[in-house]
Order: structure tokens, then sequence, then C-alpha cells
């Protein structure tokens, strides 16, 4: 039995098939999937059957990194006690970011799967590709942003108890990884929170910091593709390399899984 499925990228949409009793993704279509991300950053799937066992599809890409509650899928759907945030549990926009910024290493793949989807037409995701700003900025400013060193934690607010805290330069070395990684969290770097609440009051910070904020947030205002996921769509993104953010939405029943690969 075959399923047929949709792959997309920038510029690309190529059908796949599924085969076999348990629906697996056939190694062409992880190679497509693959080359895709290298190429444009990001890979949507269209059409996953209910069945499909996305944990075994993961493991063709990496491992999975415990996220902060300590789950390999963390439920991304709106709580009543988090409607005053810019937080991934409430139905509010979400500012331009990368993911775990404040691990050591963060996750190099995210993966956003679809359980149910907004019926407002709202909630998309919003992805730009942060080698493209990169490469518009002058030398001196992507000299500094190489070296000026950041606290990635969060400094007051929900939350502060967190035990996560790295410091490092928004553009940073791995050992063992070929390429710098990007860490940016617009309301962390502007509001001193990861989850901002939405009335909050800006930090204050450098007017280097401040200017990159804006220039980010210029770029990623016009340079962002919008996706809105539908049911059993798979989303999946390079976090070192993609910023991305959420739009506002209305329909409360709206139900994402997340996961971060390593």
């Amino acid at each position: 039995m075959t399923k047929e499925i949709q792959i997309q990228s920038l510029g690309f949409a190529v059908n796949a098939s599924l085969g076999g009793d348990r629906q697996q993704i056939q190694p062409d279509t992880i190679n497509l999937c693959k080359s895709l991300i290298d190429q444009q950053g990001y890979c949507l799937i269209q059409g996953l059957p209910n069945d499909f066992d996305v944990n075994e599809f993961f493991g063709n890409f990496g491992h999975f990194i415990p996220q902060y509650d300590g789950e390999y899928a963390y439920s991304v759907k709106s709580t009543p006690q988090l409607q005053n945030y810019s937080d991934s549990k409430s139905t509010n926009c979400l500012k331009p970011h990368t993911d775990g910024s404040d691990y050591n290493v963060p996750p190099h793949l995210l993966a956003l799967l679809c359980l149910q989807p907004a019926t407002c037409g709202g909630g998309q995701t919003l992805l730009a590709d942060s080698y493209q700003f990169i490469a518009s900025l002058d030398r001196d400013t992507y000299g500094e942003i190489g070296t000026r060193i950041y606290q990635f934690k969060s400094k007051k607010g929900i939350h502060a108890h967190r035990d996560y805290r790295v410091e490092s330069p928004i553009l940073a070395e791995i050992p063992g990884v070929n390429r710098p990684i990007l860490r940016f969290s617009h309301n962390l770097l502007v509001y001193g929170d990861y989850s901002a609440p939405i009335k909050g009051t800006a930090i204050e910070a450098d007017e280097f910091t401040k200017n990159l904020c804006d220039r980010l947030m210029e770029f990623f205002d016009w340079h962002h593709t919008s996706i809105l996921l539908n049911r059993n769509d798979l989303l999946m993104w390079d976090n070192w390399r993609m910023v991305h953010s959420r739009n506002k939405y209305q329909d409360c029943d709206r139900h994402l899984l997340r996961y971060w690969l390593g």
C-alpha cells in the first residue's frame, strides 16, 4: 500500500510516496528532505497519514533533545495562564527567534507536527534565512555579532527560574560544527525575557543591540515566508540558520507538537 505526499521548500514542490504497511518514508524521500533543508533551510511535508511514525522518521535526521519540560514532544497549545505573554502556549504573535539559544548547543533541527490546525486562518509559522541577513551586514557589524558576548538567559519574567544559561555571541562557533550558528531572541534582547509580556517594557539595551534587532526585524518583515500548517503537515527547518516567528490566531483548539533534534 502506498500513499502520496507532497514535499515543499522555497521554490520546490515534489510529490513522493510512502510505502509499506507501516507507511514509512522511503530512503530517496528522506534524502530529498535533507537536500531541501540544506539548500533552502526548511522542508514542508504535507499529507502524512494518521498512523505515521514520526519518531522513526526523525531518527534519520538526528537524536531527540529534551525540551524545557523534559519531554521530546512539546505541546504547542494555548493555555489561559499565558494569554498575556508572547509565548508559544498563547494565541499571541511570537517575535523572531531561534529555539534553545540558552542551551550550550541549540537544537540543529526544529520540527512542528500539526495535530489540529487553526480554523481562524491565523497562526502561520514565519521563516526567514539568517544567512541572507548576515550577508547584508557591513564588515564591522558582522565582526561585532561574532565577538560581542550576550547572556542568553531570561533576566526576569516567567522564565527567570530556568537553570539554562549560555554566554555567547549571536553568531557563534560551536566545537564539532563546521559553520557558525545563530542564537537570537528578539524578546530576550529587547525585553529581557524569552516570553515577554504583551505590554512589556524594553530593557536598557545598548545602541548596537537595539539597532541590530531593528535591522533584523525589518529584514524579517520583508523576506519571511509564511506557512499555514494543515492537519498532519510536518514542517522541519535548520534552527542554526532560520529565524522564525508566528502570527497571532484566535482558535484555541490549534494544537502542534514541537520536536528538537541534534
